[in-house]
């Protein structure tokens, strides 16, 4: 497990030697719940910020920037999967993950509903801890 790593930039070789010191890539690479934060002064706040078009190009941008970044670290070991966990309603449907991935040259193999069974101490929370 990795924390405070910039999933933008996995590549870097700075950054592939702290992510995998002995250079053999992963099987199994996981990002659960990407976000890009919260908007940004003059954006719009409140309910309903993050259908603005700025705050989801923002997502977008940084699921695009991560697949690519994966892939250009070569990270992923051949034969390798990338999960994204995700909400699937509106608006987070509106990211178009899987078809990032396939413009990043990833093939997406499926979506499967998030194992809440399997995480017993999982809460879900809003950005800042609140639940």
């Amino acid at each position: 497990v990795c924390h405070s790593v910039d999933a933008r930039e996995l590549h870097p070789p700075a950054a592939r030697a702290e992510i995998d010191p002995e250079g053999l890539g992963f099987d199994l690479i996981v990002w659960n719940h990407p976000h890009s934060g919260f908007p940004k002064v003059g954006e719009k706040r409140g309910p309903g910020f993050e259908q603005s078009e700025a705050v989801l190009e923002r997502h977008r941008r940084l699921v695009a920037d991560f697949f690519r970044s994966v892939l250009q670290g070569g990270l992923l070991r051949l034969g390798g999967e990338v999960h994204v966990t995700h909400k699937a309603g509106q608006p987070f449907s509106q990211w178009g993950i899987r078809e990032l991935g396939r413009e990043a040259g990833l093939e997406p193999l499926g979506v499967r509903p998030f194992p809440l069974a399997s995480f017993p101490s999982y809460v879900c929370r809003r950005g800042g801890g609140r639940n």
